[in-house]
């Protein structure tokens, strides 16, 4: 019976250990998600930015081939 209760305890304690490794695991993997996140939408801003000074550029060549 004492046998028992022991590992029922080691089992408890493995139990936490697991669980607070995952919940650290998680918390450092959300960190990188918003990182990746946060880089990809400066990168979507620039993106966005040259296009639309691209696409103005075309447009003032064409308006001043239409002159």
């Amino acid at each position: 019976m004492y046998g028992q209760l022991q590992q029922k305890e080691r089992d408890l304690i493995l139990a936490a250990e697991l669980g607070k490794a995952l919940l650290e695991k998680n918390e450092e993997l959300s960190k990188q998600n918003e990182k990746i996140a946060e880089d990809f939408s400066a990168k979507l801003e620039v993106t966005s930015s040259n296009i639309v000074y691209t696409l103005n550029m075309a447009q003032d060549v064409a308006a001043a081939g239409c002159d």
